[in-house]
């Protein structure tokens, strides 16, 4: 969520902007706060400290599957989840509800990623 609302500290520049979120594991999403004690929704407003860290999130919730679609969707960002064999499964459901996702399978030593960023340009 950070990644895309808080554009100006990202430096995004106004083309189609490509992410790559790298991963071994599954991912959070909105109610998952509940288990630390964080029950109020994402605000989708840009908190990132001086140093470029999410200072808040002790305070909001994960961002639901589609409130995260929405807003990247809204910043032209196309996520691309280089993810570990046993949860690329997970990640290709995911991709099938975010516009321009991708998923690519990453070996245990990522040394696949260039080619896994490429493919998804392509």
């Amino acid at each position: 969520m950070q990644v895309a609302v808080c554009e100006e500290q990202i430096g995004w520049r106004p083309v189609t902007r490509l992410l790559v979120f790298a991963s071994d594991d599954t991912f959070h999403t909105a109610g998952d706060g509940k288990l630390g004690g964080i029950f109020i929704p994402s605000d989708s407003r840009c908190h990132l400290d001086a140093s470029g860290v999410y200072s808040k999130s002790h305070l909001y919730d994960y961002p639901s599957v589609g409130h995260l679609a929405q807003v990247l969707s809204a910043a032209n960002i196309q996520p691309i989840f280089a993810v570990t064999g046993p949860t690329v499964p997970v990640y290709q459901e995911l991709s099938r509800l975010i516009p321009k996702s991708v998923v690519g399978e990453l070996r245990e030593d990522s040394s696949n990623v260039v080619q896994l960023i490429s493919d998804a340009y392509n």
